[in-house]
């Protein structure tokens, strides 16, 4: 019984591929939300890697209609109908997407249709980790060359640097996959950068650390200052002093002196934490130059928003205009060197009034929407500040309004193209002082998703207002 309800299931799955397909086919998703996937997500309440793969799945697996009005099968149709059969899982289709992007151009279109027809049929009767060996046999004997080797246009192309998200203790992981140009520049600057160097009592870093210690020492031989140790060539033996120096006080001041020396030791990061200082480095040096200039009128230094009793405290975490979470401390670090810049809020999180009665808002106006809004406010949105415009509630063109911070919102390229006149566009308004969630924006979606057209207010960058009533917020 139960596995006669998981297998209903999958084709329940199956048949939602062809009606998916069948939406998209027509475009009635367009405009909704910014992207399918979003939309889709938001109709089916599920993650956007979710999202994705239903889309993809849609086009690889159901019959489709062309922009010309013809009608093709799906791209796989033995695969698709064990699918819709229920016969065989998502990691199944994988398997058979796998061998078709490891087939190089060469091979015939009837060998690939003859390829699939029998690995459809093989996916049945075979459970995920021996039908691979199977696919990945199969493409030996019909590719034996495979693919050839990637050009640089293709090795760009699946390059990516990311990160995961922050952990308790603030460090992020992530992965990466870069170029052999990336490469080698990154190597050098940890071949300078990342040496062992000595280091004070205080910390593992090396007591020259920073842009200047690191990046400007001796290019030859030992970085300027070491001790070279003694001189190998002979030399006169030194004359004798005739006076001999007077004996110690024999009652020495116990008491340590006001500035004592720092106490030098070897470097005992490792060689991972000395690549990370470099690199650390390397990119501070990089922003303080200015050569980056500005990025949406505001000098790219990060951008750091903390409370006014943080700062007096220097205790607690703030965060970046990215999204990133900072220590205090740290981040007061980063903006004693002039390479931050920071943002002070009062103990509600208001920004200070700045009106304009031109169009472009002002750096300040800018920084202001970074420390309170902190990303686009269109619902459920990650998208951080510094990816998003800021965008006129009043519909400024329109009505001629001034650009006045309360009337502002941040609002990321893909939504903000979303709002437009009419019941069939994306509105929005600022919420009045009557509503939970006064002066924040509020986004009314068209007729066609909400036909009450409910204001919603996003909450990605606000997460406690999950947790809390409005009236109860701490």
């Amino acid at each position: 019984m139960w596995a006669q309800s998981v297998r209903c299931a999958r084709m329940l799955d199956g048949a939602s591929n062809v009606w998916l397909a069948q939406l998209l086919d027509a475009r009635g998703l367009d405009d909704l939300m910014g992207s399918n996937s979003e939309i889709v997500g938001a109709l089916v309440n599920c993650g956007d890697g979710e999202a994705v793969s239903r889309i993809k799945a849609a086009r690889t697996l159901a019959p489709r209609t062309l922009p010309s009005g013809e009608r093709a099968g799906a791209k796989y149709p033995t695969t698709a109908s064990a699918v819709r059969d229920g016969d065989i899982t998502h990691a199944h289709v994988k398997v058979v997407e796998d061998f078709h992007k490891e087939l190089s151009d060469d091979v015939a279109p009837d060998i690939r249709e003859a390829a699939e027809r029998q690995l459809g049929n093989l996916a049945r009767t075979t459970r995920p980790r021996e039908f691979r060996q199977a696919a990945e046999a199969l493409a030996q004997l019909i590719d034996e060359d495979g693919k050839p080797p990637k050009d640089r246009r293709d090795k760009k192309r699946s390059a990516f640097i990311r990160f995961d998200r922050q952990g308790k203790d603030e460090m992020s992981g992530g992965r990466m996959c870069v170029d052999p140009e990336v490469r080698a520049l990154m190597e050098t600057i940890f071949a300078k950068g990342g040496k062992p160097g000595r280091t004070t009592g205080d910390d593992d870093k090396p007591a020259d650390a920073g842009v200047v210690g690191l990046y400007d020492r001796d290019e030859e031989g030992d970085d300027e200052g070491d001790d070279p140790g003694p001189d190998p060539s002979p030399g006169p033996d030194p004359a004798p002093n005739p006076d001999p120096p007077p004996d110690p006080d024999p009652s020495p001041s116990l008491e340590p002196p006001d500035d004592p020396a720092p106490v030098m030791r070897w470097d005992s990061r490792s060689a991972g934490e000395r690549n990370h200082d470099a690199l650390e480095a390397a990119l501070t040096g990089y922003l303080a130059s200015g050569a980056l200039g500005k990025h949406r009128g505001v000098t790219c230094v990060p951008i750091v928003t903390m409370t006014l009793d943080q700062l007096e405290s220097a205790s607690g975490v703030a965060l970046t205009a990215t999204g990133t979470r900072i220590d205090v401390r740290d981040a007061l670090r980063m903006a004693s060197g002039q390479h931050a810049f920071l943002m002070l809020l009062d103990e509600h999180e208001r920004p200070l009034f700045l009106g304009r009665t031109k169009r472009p808002a002002t750096a300040d106006q800018r920084l202001a929407l970074y420390a309170t809004e902190r990303g686009c406010s269109f619902p459920g949105c990650s998208a951080p500040g510094v990816w998003c415009q800021v965008h006129h509630t009043d519909e400024w063109v329109i009505d001629d309004g001034c650009t006045d911070i309360d009337l502002l919102t941040l609002a990321c390229e893909r939504h903000h193209r979303l709002v437009g006149p009419g019941d069939n566009r994306w509105a929005t308004t600022i919420a009045a002082d009557d509503h939970p969630y006064a002066g924040r924006a509020l986004w009314h979606p068209p007729l066609a998703l909400d036909p009450s057209r409910t204001g919603r207010v996003n909450h990605f960058f606000h997460p406690r207002e999950l947790l809390y009533p409005p009236e109860d917020q701490p």
